[in-house]
């Protein structure tokens, strides 16, 4: 072993050293590169900068370098100096600054090409008289370039083919360029070309998305040879170029005739104060969509389109307006991705419960920039930037999730549409909410429950993941829930032996929960209009959530109570003064909650609920009657036999029939509901509940109200 290390140690010490001397010579000859650059250029200069001095450049003055001894940054501003730029300085390949504005530097610019590393170019304000045309060749990563003010004059400017955006700088205004290639950049010039019209010569302009007035004095220009403003978005009168001038008008331009002359006046007067456009048409009753032609006049500001009745989608093409700063589309019906606009756009686009916005490649958010109208109730403010992440999927992945919609896969039927089981490609189960096609109410509800449950997290609401806006689909994507609704374990005998009285008092406690949280503690005040054992989901665990939002109305304010012509919900769970009047308010939802609580005690339904030695009542009445007499037993679920807390089984009986009182004023609310349920609380004798009798038959309550209301009740039927 020591022989065989003392054979090696030699090689192994030559290698390191060959290695060593092999990146020295590297680094020696790049760096000498370098300081060759920089003497040349500081023997180019007069006088000499002050600092330059020393064997180093590194150490000069306005030199940075970085650790392996390359140029990184020059800064000779503002240093009275003058003389010509050696044309070698584009070997200064790890330079990302180059500052020489405000001197008197002049003659030809040299090229700066494969300057790959260079982030910021200051030539503003010397006297160099011309650009060469490889000048910009290669600056892959140039974020920053400065030109203007350089007298006596550059003749001849060639800026073709690169990604230069903006409008034309007021610096070409009255200078003596004569010839000028500014054609074919990646994105597009912008802004009118009003700021040409004192040139002489002019070349390429074409392959832009130039707008505006082709300038009279422009066409008049006697030196003009050949021009070519093809394929931009000019407008105005088409304009009319002396004889013997080379002219490409091109075919995209809005010119308002095929010939030239004057436009009709009302155009001529909108071009005219195009300068400065503003386009107010808030409030107008619009309908139909946003036309993508909008973007073609390219000097617009500010947009106003809020408070309408418009549909689709926000054209992509308003993005590329780059004088672009307010757009408001607040309240209307937008649907789609909102665009990807610029950071110093201002979008107002609130109201529009389809409207998507792109936040990262896989989540969107709905938009809530302050406040909304979910359009079926009054405003509430919501803070922005709080709404939760929803993942956008496409059909298709939705169409695999569902192996294309399977009938085997569908999990039940609702006025919304049919909700069917899927599994995504990552293995995560899901439940689908398509909305029918067929459904009048469904795309109300779709709008409602995407703006409602997108802003609402508890325990014990469902949540949704994500949802699907593609063509005539409208899809929400829903965490599963394995043991589907409340109602296939209370109304079915052979699921009820997993729901003791344990689970059963732990889900009314979680329905409160939840309900409490739509009511007071959520940052909306939501009133849910259709709670019902089928809208009831249990988790793994049996625990319980919240679904359904389509009927919710949200109050803002201080606001209490409001009325409907349109009543919603399901007969048996619905108050009487919601039944009679159209009135809801959050003792509506107390009056459900109580109907809830009876029927998880006594597995009985309260509509179509019979006695076999009375005449039909309702379940509420009964248990009623049973009560006052002390019999509040007999209410019990057969089935739990004496596997239960008497003194929390009769707690949820008093609570629920203190729920259902006849008067709504006489209903606890919610806050009160949960204290009663957690602590043994004083709780008062509870008043008769509606009889059905009082009302007459279900069929006449029908009759009566669809006169005056346009009425939407569901009927409860047994699986």
């Amino acid at each position: 072993m020591d022989k065989r290390k003392s054979l090696f140690s030699p090689s192994i010490h030559f290698l390191s050293l060959t290695v060593c001397i092999f990146f020295f010579i590297i680094f020696s000859s790049v760096t000498a590169d370098d300081s060759a650059v920089l003497r040349k250029l500081s023997k180019s200069l007069s006088p000499t900068p002050s600092g330059w001095s020393g064997p180093d450049p590194c150490t000069w003055s306005g030199i940075n370098c970085d650790i392996s001894l390359r140029v990184t940054s020059i800064n000779l501003s503002s240093k009275s100096l003058s003389g010509s730029l050696p044309p070698d300085l584009n070997k200064l390949t790890h330079l990302k600054t180059l500052n020489f504005q405000k001197n008197k530097f002049s003659g030809p610019l040299p090229s700066f090409s494969h300057l790959t590393n260079l982030q910021e170019l200051f030539l503003d304000t010397n006297f160099f008289t011309s650009v060469p045309p490889s000048i910009f060749s290669g600056l892959t990563n140039l974020q920053i370039l400065s030109l203007s003010d350089n007298e006596p004059r550059t003749l001849n400017l060639k800026l073709s083919y690169n990604n230069l955006t903006g409008s034309l700088p007021n610096s070409l205004a009255g200078s003596e360029i004569r010839n000028l290639w500014l054609n074919n950049q990646i994105l597009g010039l912008s802004g009118q070309i009003d700021i040409l019209r004192t040139m002489t010569k002019i070349s390429q302009l074409r392959d832009n998305r130039l707008t505006g007035v082709v300038p009279p004095s422009l066409t008049l220009l006697s030196q003009l040879v050949n021009i070519s403003l093809a394929s931009n978005k000019l407008q105005g009168p088409y304009p009319g170029f002396k004889n013997g001038t080379v002219v490409n008008l091109g075919t995209t331009n809005n010119f308002c005739d095929i010939k030239p002359g004057p436009c009709n006046p009302q155009l001529t007067t909108l071009l005219n104060v195009a300068g400065d456009l503003e386009i107010n048409l808030a409030k107008q009753q619009l309908s139909r969509t946003i036309s993508p032609a909008i973007a073609d006049i390219g000097s617009l500001r500010n947009l106003f389109l809020n408070d309408n009745n418009l549909t689709g989608s926000i054209p992509d093409s308003l993005t590329h307006l780059i004088q672009l700063q307010i757009v408001v589309v607040s309240n209307n019906n937008l649907s789609g991705k909102i665009p990807e606009f610029s950071s110093k756009v201002n979008l107002k686009s609130s109201g529009n419960p389809l409207l998507i916005s792109t936040t990262t490649t896989s989540g969107v958010v709905i938009p809530g920039d302050g406040g909304f109208d979910n359009g079926l109730g009054p405003s509430a403010s919501v803070s922005a930037g709080e709404t939760p992440e929803l993942q956008l999927f496409d059909f298709a992945s939705i169409a695999i999730a569902t192996n294309n919609f399977c009938l085997t896969n569908k999990l039940g039927q609702g006025g919304f549409g049919p909700v069917y089981k899927g599994k995504l490609q990552n293995g995560q189960e899901i439940a689908v909410k398509r909305l029918s096609k067929s459904s009048g109410q469904g795309i109300e509800e779709f709008k409602n429950e995407v703006i409602l449950i997108s802003k609402l997290q508890h325990r014990n609401l469902v949540k949704l993941l994500g949802c699907c806006i593609e063509g005539e689909e409208n899809m929400l994507l829903y965490e599963y829930m394995p043991n589907k609704s409340l109602d296939a374990f209370l109304f079915e005998s052979r699921n009820k032996a997993q729901l003791d009285w344990k689970k059963r008092f732990n889900i009314i406690e979680g329905i409160a929960r939840g309900l409490l949280y739509l009511h007071r503690d959520s940052r909306l005040r939501v009133i849910h209009r259709d709670l019902k054992v089928s809208n009831i989901l249990l988790d793994d665990d049996m625990n319980p959530k919240i679904s359904d939002f389509g009927m919710a109305r949200i109050f803002g304010g201080k606001q209490t109570i409001a009325n409907t012509n349109r009543v919603v919900g399901t007969f048996g769970y619905m108050s009487p003064e919601y039944i009679m009047g159209g009135t809801f308010w959050e003792k509506s939802d107390v009056f459900s909650f109580g109907v809830l609580i009876l029927e998880i005690v006594s597995s009985r339904k309260n509509h179509r609920f019979y006695h076999p030695d009375e005449q039909p009542l309702n379940l509420l009445i009964h248990t009623w009657r049973l009560w006052n007499e002390g019999k509040w037993s007999e209410i019990v679920d057969k089935d739990l036999g004496d596997s239960y807390s008497p003194l929390e089984v009769k707690k949820c009986i008093h609570v629920g029939l203190l729920c259902v009182q006849k008067r709504a004023e006489d209903r606890p609310t919610m806050s009160a509901v949960d204290l009663m349920l957690s602590s043994e609380t004083n709780r008062p004798h509870p008043k008769e509940p509606p009889f059905l009798s009082e009302t007459s038959s279900e069929s006449d309550i029908l009759q009566i109200h669809c006169t005056t209301n346009d009425m939407t009740i569901t009927m409860v039927q047994g699986r």
